[in-house]
């Protein structure tokens, strides 16, 4: 099976996430083009279908990784602020 490579520190906000939560959940935006994952609650990232790479609240810059959290594309998508 391939995985993709971590995200380099160059890319990231902190190294290790720590424990995956116990609560996790899938929101998917009203025309089901996009969906986010909450970890507890939190909105952490998203993917929407118009776009190449997904948004992500552990990216500090744009990268092969993604992009950094949108919350203003995230209200837009989802109708909703994280």
């Amino acid at each position: 099976m391939r995985t993709a490579p971590p995200a380099t520190r160059e890319f990231v906000s902190y190294p290790d996430p720590g424990p995956i939560p116990s609560n996790i959940e899938f929101i998917w935006a009203p025309d089901g083009e996009a969906v986010a994952i909450q970890f507890d609650g939190v909105t952490m990232g998203f993917v929407d279908s118009h776009c190449k790479y997904g948004f992500s609240r552990s990216l500090i810059k744009k990268g092969p990784f993604g992009s950094p959290f949108d919350p203003q594309l995230f209200a837009s998508l989802f109708g909703h602020s994280s």
